[in-house]
């Protein structure tokens, strides 16, 4: 089972008065083939909690483990998509990134969540005690959803030891065209990597959440993405629920101001026929809904990881110095970080997921 605990930070006296405790990394998977809009996603994310002043999120953290500042790359996306949005019309290549090179390797992106809150337990230690969430964003790289089961195995351990996973999906393909849904979304391939890890995830109390992206010309067509869901992930969800995973489903507007027109045909130098995917500019730089996967994952992926942890560890140690009962500062200290979210982005909201 998936261990995710924590332990007292004594190298961290920013204030006297407060007491740290950082939690052990918590990993969630990005799943999608090349040019779903993964990195686009978690750069929007990015801005979106930037833009919403959460004063308890740390948005300067951002490392890889390829050993350079990934905080950089995602800044360099954000610009990269205002850029884009200037212009009256922007086009992808199929299955290239809209705008954006695709991830080069695995790659893991880190982001640190904080809550604090006042210590009122019998024995306490300091005024105040802030937890620190680590959370590991791993990148799976577009290429091993291509190359055969080279890298099955690979996938198979970071999923089983991943808290959550986004299954991130590109919404005008899956909508407009079942070739290039086929071509884009890699969904035989993703299905074949849930099913040999369904036992374990559902052990793991690990969620799935199922994120459209770039959905800014599909906002009112709800009932049509119902159906096109229930069409082509109908399998793979079927078979997650059997094995009892929890699941989610939710939109975002990766860029807003921005709206699907259609697929052109085209052929490069080599001959080989591919698709122009044209998008029209519709108004302005405008993510929405980008921070609910987070959101999500906090309050029903690591919630109940932590409520299932098994018990004598170190985080019952603490509990129980504290004068608490088991667990329950960990899972609350969690749920406060996601309704942190939650009131300031409106991330979260019961209409903007569904839970499958």
């Amino acid at each position: 089972m998936i261990q995710i605990d924590y332990k007292p930070r004594t190298d961290i006296n920013d204030n006297p008065d407060t007491k740290v405790y950082e939690f052990t990394p918590i990993p969630i998977c990005f799943v999608g083939a090349r040019g779903v809009g993964k990195t686009s996603l978690l750069a929007s994310m990015h801005q979106e909690i930037r833009n919403g002043k959460i004063v308890n999120i740390s948005v300067d953290r951002f490392n890889s483990n390829l050993g350079t500042t990934t905080f950089n790359a995602l800044d360099k996306s954000y610009k990269l998509m205002l850029s884009m949005i200037d212009e009256t019309q922007m086009g992808q290549l199929v299955p290239v990134v809209l705008g954006i090179q695709g991830t080069p390797g695995l790659t893991t992106y880190e982001f640190i969540g904080k809550y604090t809150i006042e210590d009122t337990s019998i024995v306490k230690k300091a005024k105040y005690k802030e937890f620190r969430f680590p959370f590991h964003f791993i990148d799976l790289p577009g290429g091993w959803y291509t190359d055969g089961n080279d890298h099955k195995e690979a996938i198979k351990d970071k999923l089983i030891n991943s808290v959550a996973s986004f299954v991130t999906i590109d919404t005008p393909a899956l909508m407009e065209n079942n070739k290039i849904n086929s071509l884009i979304n890699e969904i035989p391939r993703i299905e074949s990597w849930y099913e040999e890890c369904k036992v374990a995830l559902a052990t793991n109390k690990h969620t799935v959440i199922f994120v459209f992206t770039k959905a800014e010309g599909y906002w009112d067509k709800i009932d049509e993405i119902k159906q096109k869901m229930e069409k082509h992930y109908g399998f793979l969800i079927s078979m997650l629920k059997d094995a009892g995973v929890n699941m989610y489903a939710t939109m975002v507007k990766t860029l807003g101001g921005l709206k699907f027109v259609h697929y052109d045909p085209i052929k490069d130098e080599s001959g080989t026929r591919k698709y122009y995917a044209r998008f029209m500019r519709t108004g302005e730089y405008e993510p929405e809904n980008c921070a609910t996967p987070l959101q999500l994952a906090l309050k029903h992926g690591l919630v109940h990881v932590i409520e299932n942890m098994p018990k004598g560890g170190f985080l019952d140690k603490v509990a129980t110095a504290l004068g608490l009962s088991n667990r329950d500062i960990a899972i609350k200290s969690a749920e406060a970080l996601a309704e942190e979210l939650n009131r300031k982005l409106e991330a979260g909201k019961e209409t903007s997921y569904v839970k499958l």
